[in-house]
C-alpha cells in the first residue's frame, strides 16, 4: 500500500471514528469530534427521502494537521440548490474541525489529501 493511501485511510478513519462516537456505535469512545458532528448536521439540509450526497474534496493541510483549504472536486456533479448548500456546509465543516490525528513527522506525505464524504438525508 502506498504511503499516500495510508494517510488518506487515516483521515477517513479519523472522521469515521468521530462519527461512530457520535452515534454510539463504538463503545468506550469519547464525545464526537467537531468535524464529524458538523458534517452530520449538513445532512439536515437535504430534503427528506432524497438520495445521499457523495462529494470529494481536496484538502490542503497545515503542518499542525489542521485543514488550510478544502476544495470541492467536480462541483458540476452536485445537483440542485439543497445539494450545493450541503456540499458547501461539508466544506466548511472540513475547514473548522480542528486538527486531525496524523503523524506530524510525515507532513510531506499528507500535505494534500483527497477525501470522499457520503451523507444521507435524515429519514
Amino acid at each position: 500500500m502506498k504511503r499516500g493511501v495510508v494517510m488518506i485511510a487515516a483521515l477517513v478513519f479519523t472522521i469515521a471514528t468521530e462519527s461512530r462516537a457520535q452515534t454510539g456505535a463504538a463503545s468506550g469512545q469519547g464525545a464526537p469530534g467537531p468535524r464529524s458532528t458538523k458534517i452530520e448536521a449538513c445532512a439536515n439540509l437535504l430534503p427528506k427521502g432524497s438520495p445521499k450526497i457523495e462529494a470529494n474534496y481536496r484538502l490542503d493541510m497545515n503542518p499542525d494537521a489542521t485543514v488550510r483549504a478544502a476544495t470541492l472536486l467536480e462541483p458540476e456533479k452536485i445537483g440542485g440548490p439543497a445539494y450545493r448548500t450541503a456540499a458547501e456546509c461539508i466544506r466548511k465543516a472540513l475547514l473548522t474541525g480542528g486538527s486531525l490525528n496524523l503523524p506530524k513527522d510525515t507532513y510531506e506525505q499528507w500535505k494534500t489529501l483527497t477525501v470522499a464524504v457520503d451523507i444521507a438525508p435524515q429519514k
